[in-house]
């Protein structure tokens, strides 16, 4: 076992910013460190948004630092009241520095959430779509084959996540395929895969645009069944949560495999 090793706080910061290249992203958020805890870390905890929940695991492991994808959003400063107020007087009574990675954890080209969806299911010569990558089907997998992979590599996450039955409403059939939301009105076998994690629904009419006939995210909206049903494309709602998983997973290895650290994971499962 590798014994566990200190970063300094501000270092760790560093680290994180160059690893995800911040300072080229425009975010709706700071990006590194949000909240100042004590000077020495060597556990870490990370999951995908800030919460009681997670607070509460972070407090019971006794670590120096929370890492998430959704932490504190708005550039400026915020008002600190109700819910967000305990939040910082819990990080701040136990000493815990919050970092939040946001749009660079979705873009990374290896790490991401879209760049690691993408190679599960084995998407070629990605180029990106956003925050995102549009991959080409190489290996000639069908929509199911596709969605069991991708689910194949969320086993031990919450299996209800997406609790919507299947339904046909005038024409548009929304239908339950291993465990996500999908409207299959593209070919049997997708040629162009785009993967957008999140709220990203608002790219699926871009994507299309530049030939995807699959769109993988983390929201439907209303106008999207008639899009897909007009444009003979699928769209596959993976849940906002769960598509943004894997960028902090592989995150929370990289600090052990990197930096040595006591990293841990923690699912709080949510439904959206």
């Amino acid at each position: 076992m590798t014994p566990t090793r200190m970063i300094l706080r501000n270092d760790l910061d560093q680290w994180l910013r160059r690893f995800y290249q911040a300072d080229d992203f425009e975010d709706y958020c700071h990006n590194g460190l949000q909240v100042e805890g004590r000077r020495e870390i060597r556990r870490v905890v990370l999951g995908v948004s800030l919460n009681g929940q997670l607070l509460e695991a972070a407090v019971s492991h006794k670590a120096d630092a929370i890492i998430v994808h959704h932490g504190f959003f708005g550039r400026d400063l915020f008002r600190l009241t109700g819910v967000r107020q305990r939040w910082v007087a819990t990080l701040l009574k136990h000493g815990i520095s919050l970092f939040g990675i946001h749009l660079p954890m979705d873009a990374h080209p290896l790490l991401g959430h879209n760049a690691l969806m993408t190679e599960w299911m084995g998407g070629s010569s990605p180029e990106p779509l956003g925050p995102g990558f549009l991959s080409e089907n190489v290996e000639g997998a069908s929509l199911d084959q596709l969605l069991d992979r991708l689910s194949e590599h969320f086993l031990g996450l919450d299996a209800e996540y997406i609790a919507a039955a299947g339904h046909d409403e005038r024409g548009f059939r929304l239908e339950q395929r291993h465990g996500f939301q999908v409207l299959a009105n593209g070919p049997d076998v997708p040629l162009r895969l785009a993967v957008v994690s999140g709220g990203s629904a608002d790219l699926y009419e871009s994507a299309v645009s530049l030939g995807a006939d699959a769109f993988f995210c983390g929201e439907i909206k209303e106008p999207t069944p008639a899009l897909s049903r007009e444009t003979r494309t699928h769209f596959i709602n993976l849940g906002h949560y769960r598509s943004e998983t894997p960028g902090i997973q592989a995150l929370r290895d990289k600090l052990i495999a990197t930096l040595q650290l006591d990293a841990q994971f923690v699912d709080v499962p949510n439904p959206v």
